[in-house]
């Protein structure tokens, strides 16, 4: 029996390039601009394959990454900028600039037309400063999510803004999209990017990263043997807050700057998600959705597909010991550690 997990620890990326009109400090969308002050910086969210990133497994296994277009689908998404803040004592903060919502009608939806939602982006910024990006998607996929929407759309210029103080519980969802309305939800790491005024092409790609995991399961069956798999469950899988951008977003290099473990293919085998303070879950099993043309594994199958399900992307030991029990027909139930 052969698991393939793509989880967030795995980088499980569902990405989308979106497109934003530059907008001036003084009126916050569209108008002429003085061209020695600004440059326009193009951001593009471009879609990683769950295969480019890594696994727990030695190497990654393209198959396993296959992805629908529901799970690369857009339905709405959030800019967060800021901008660094020098203080008297030449410390260092980043404060908010501006907040960007596709739902304002001045700025462009995601094309979804696009095999991965991707479209580019123009945002407007200042010559000599230093500038933080933080993506997010379709939040209406998260339990009270109408209430980070909220909190994010009411955030002023000069705001402080930690990603550390926005927590998350993804809604429990067998399939995306959930009676076609909410899609994944997807969160970024924060990207930094000094302007320089020596050059008028300036580029950023940011990643969405999904906020749950997807597991996919193939059976095959040597055994000489016919035999019926009669249910799956996922085991203590942890259910409770998570941070709404990557659990290790509390994690920064000397220079303060965020660093993306999850992208790092050497820290795979050994990163172990953080949670916010004072949030300890609650463990719980997840039965898989098997359909009964796909019960029956006849000896001599190959690798045959006869599941994949949405989970939350993290178990009650912190990923260290990921298992599926399995009832077989004539064996009774087996609890197997996900090994690729």
């Amino acid at each position: 029996m052969k698991y393939k997990q793509i989880w967030k620890t795995a980088a499980s990326c569902l990405v989308a390039a979106l497109m934003f009109p530059s907008c001036s400090d003084d009126e916050g969308g569209g108008g002429d601009v003085q061209d020695d002050r600004y440059r326009t910086l193009m951001i593009t969210l471009n879609s990683l394959g769950n295969q480019e990133v890594g696994t727990r497994a030695e190497t990654a296994d393209p198959g396993a990454g296959e992805d629908s277009q529901d799970e690369h689908f857009i339905s709405r998404y959030w800019l967060v900028v800021l901008k660094q803040k020098v203080a008297e004592d030449e410390t260092t903060s980043f404060v908010v600039d501006r907040v960007i919502d596709s739902e304002d009608p001045e700025y462009i939806i995601p094309d979804n037309t696009n095999p991965n939602s991707e479209t580019e982006i123009g945002v407007e910024v200042e010559i000599g400063q230093t500038y933080r990006f933080y993506a997010l998607a379709n939040l209406d996929g998260l339990e009270k999510g109408d209430e980070i929407i909220d909190k994010l759309n009411k955030l002023q210029p000069g705001d402080p803004f930690d990603p550390t103080e926005y927590n998350a519980t993804v809604k429990k969802m067998s399939k995306y999209p959930k009676d076609g309305t909410s899609y994944i939800p997807m969160s970024s790491y924060g990207y930094d990017q000094y302007i320089k005024a020596d050059t008028k092409e300036l580029s950023e790609s940011i990643a969405l990263i999904r906020l749950i995991g997807k597991i996919t399961v193939e059976i095959t069956n040597l055994t000489g043997t016919n035999y019926t798999v009669n249910s799956l469950t996922m085991n203590d899988m942890r259910k409770g807050d998570i941070f709404l951008f990557p659990y290790d977003v509390n994690k920064t290099d000397e220079d303060g700057k965020p660093v993306c473990c999850l992208f790092l293919k050497e820290m795979i085998e050994t990163y172990r998600p953080s949670f916010p303070t004072g949030t300890s879950g609650a463990k719980y099993d997840i039965p898989f959705v098997i359909a009964d043309a796909d019960k029956q594994i006849p000896s001599g199958t190959k690798e045959k597909k006869i599941a994949v399900q949405y989970v939350p992307e993290t178990s009650w030991d912190d990923n260290e010991d990921l298992e599926i029990t399995a009832n077989i027909s004539e064996r009774g139930e087996q609890a197997k550690p996900i090994f690729t």
